[in-house]
Formats: structure tokens, sequence, C-alpha cells
């Protein structure tokens, strides 16, 4: 419960189906049917880790392909948006448990 009040946590998964997929609070995961592709924990200092998505991509050099990775633009901007949208819940809830928080000291 500490955790959950001091970081914040958000993870991107794929799947090729949503069929039959279940969430396992426990692990933090769906198991093998889907696959974790990005991942972002916020600390309550600030401190933040950063799992960004990679993608294979072949780039042409003088006729000759040379392989190797980059950033996956679209599924990197879901998840910032993600991210944001989980930090913006956050200080809304902050605010409130701060507002009862007041009401209960007067």
């Amino acid at each position: 419960v500490v955790d959950d009040l001091t970081s914040l946590e958000v993870m991107t998964y794929t799947a090729d189906s949503l069929e039959n997929i279940e969430y396992d609070a426990k692990t933090k995961s769906f198991g093998e049917s889907a696959r974790l592709k990005a991942y972002t924990r916020v600390e309550l200092d600030g401190d933040m880790i950063n799992l960004i998505p990679e993608r294979l991509q072949v780039l042409q050099d003088n006729e000759e392909a040379i392989s190797g990775a980059g950033v996956d633009e679209k599924l990197w901007h879901i998840h910032q948006t993600m991210v944001a949208q989980a930090q913006t819940g956050r200080l809304a809830f902050v605010k409130a448990l701060a507002e009862v928080a007041g009401t209960l000291i007067k």
C-alpha cells in the first residue's frame, strides 16, 4: 500500500488478440498472453525509471543493409500519453486526500 502511494507505475503491453487475456495483479502481468513493451516508474521524489520500446530497423548504407534497433516512436508516444494521464490522476487523488485531511484536522 505504501508503495502505491509513493510511486506511480505505467506499463504498456501488446498482444496478438485481446481474447482470453487476464491480468494478474499479484505479478503485475498478463503472463504469456501479452508482451510488456514500455514501462515507467515515477517515485515520489521525482526519480524516474523508463523502459523504452525498440523496433528492429534496416538501414541502407551504400547498397549494404545494416540492421539495428530504433525507438518505436508510435508506441512510445502512446505510452507517454498514458504516463501523463496517470500523473494527472495521481495529482487529483493527492489533492482530494489533502482536502479530506484538512477537514478532519479542523
